[in-house]
């Protein structure tokens, strides 16, 4: 899409650089919500914002009914006509209620339309969890890797996912965005904070106001400001569980109805066919599994991109695992990719990747700013401690198995 020039903008560029696109507020598109929003007749108060996408806000609430703490999900007009998400939680629901691994799995506890100036929102309520994975290995300023989830953590964490993915799998739903941002951890002890206390654990919410192009306040279709999101890396770490909670199926389909133009996954974990054919299925999804079970372990990716370019990743690819076998490495040429298939690659490359774990170790703070040893905190690895041996040489077995360049193999 054509970006708009400055004369097309409705609204000033916010100053805040973690708020959603305020040009999608419009017909359509997202529906203003502000703090202090007391929704479904009063039943759900929103306290902070959590997160956005290019479909949704997310935002924090109490639900006064229940008393407790949740994440309330509201979806911009476009999207809440097709409700596709719901529909396969709800065919999740159905399937699998009593399996123990449903737990592992965001579940709709809510949901209910707006009627608004922007048109019809679907809102979906669902438990609120803590920081993802992405959030906990987060070092600004450090070298990626710097902090990361202990070895025992991260190895319960892989499980559970692994299990979270195979149940969505029995039931024909191939999730599409298997990424660790997707991955949270749930929170425990919640559901008595005062308001006070949530902006003590994730941050007062910091509000940017909004005005139109020609420095006028916005009407109706807009919220007079946008709000950053929560942040929380410095939750208190006797509130955060060891239990993952895979989230998002904005990407979701049934496997046997997948999208011909591929899935919004971003590159780091995209598979090969899914760079290169746009082909989304059960066998991308292990691929991505695979690249977020690495993440989870060493708290950087295991292909990386400067610039986020699926040449780069592929690059990557093809250092650490090798060259894809024909006819794919002919769409590698076609597409321009160059690459040295050095002697070493296949074997040992990617267990030199798993031993980079650990090896540039730097201190980083780890709570509320202040510089804090890692060596008491119950999830965290202290610093320069790298894998053994034998871990090397499993979770290289794991990748290996997970990452074959042909689908029907992983």
């Amino acid at each position: 899409m054509t970006a708009k020039s400055p004369r097309e903008l409705r609204y000033r560029l916010p100053h805040l650089d973690n708020v959603e696109d305020v040009e999608k507020y419009r017909k359509g598109g997202f529906h203003p919500i502000h703090l202090g929003d007391a929704l479904k007749s009063g039943r759900y108060c929103v306290l902070h914002k959590l997160a956005f996408g290019g479909f949704s806000t997310v935002w924090l609430a109490r639900d006064k009914l229940q008393d407790r703490l949740v994440s309330l999900k509201v979806l911009t007009a476009e999207a809440s006509t097709q409700q596709k998400e719901l529909r396969l939680l709800r065919h999740l629901n159905q399937c699998a209620q009593d399996d123990p691994t449903r737990s592992s799995i965001i579940a709709i506890l809510d949901d209910f339309t707006i009627d608004g100036p922007n048109g019809i929102h679907l809102c979906c309520v669902s438990q609120l969890a803590g920081p993802s994975i992405s959030a906990i290995s987060d070092s600004p300023g450090e070298i990626a890797g710097t902090r990361r989830l202990r070895a025992p953590v991260a190895r319960k964490l892989a499980r559970q996912l692994a299990k979270a993915v195979s149940l969505l799998h029995d039931i024909g739903i191939v999730h599409g965005d298997i990424t660790p941002k997707n991955v949270l951890l749930q929170l425990r002890g919640i559901d008595t904070w005062s308001a006070e206390t949530i902006y003590q654990q994730v941050g007062h919410p910091i509000r940017d106001e909004v005005f139109t192009s020609s420095g006028q306040k916005p009407d109706s279709s807009a919220p007079e400001y946008l709000v950053g999101s929560a942040s929380f890396s410095c939750v208190d770490f006797e509130n955060i569980s060891e239990q993952a909670l895979l989230i998002d199926l904005g990407e979701a389909f049934p496997e046997l109805s997948p999208p011909s133009n591929g899935v919004g996954t971003p590159v780091s974990y995209c598979s090969p066919e899914l760079l290169l054919e746009s082909k989304a299925s059960k066998a991308s999804d292990i691929w991505a599994l695979a690249c977020t079970i690495f993440e989870i372990r060493s708290g950087f990716p295991l292909f990386e991109s400067f610039v986020g370019s699926s040449t780069e990743i592929l690059r990557e690819m093809a250092r650490i695992l090798g060259i894809l076998p024909e006819p794919s490495n002919s769409l590698w040429e076609k597409y321009g990719i160059t690459v040295v298939n050095h002697a070493q690659t296949d074997e040992s490359a990617l267990n030199d990747r798993i031993r980079e774990i650990g090896m540039y170790d730097q201190e980083v703070s780890i709570h509320n700013g202040d510089i804090a040893s890692k060596t008491c905190d119950p999830l965290l690895e202290p610093s320069g401690r790298s894998s053994s041996s034998n871990e090397v040489i499993d979770l290289a077995d794991l990748l290996r198995r997970t990452l074959d360049y042909t689908p029907e193999n992983r």
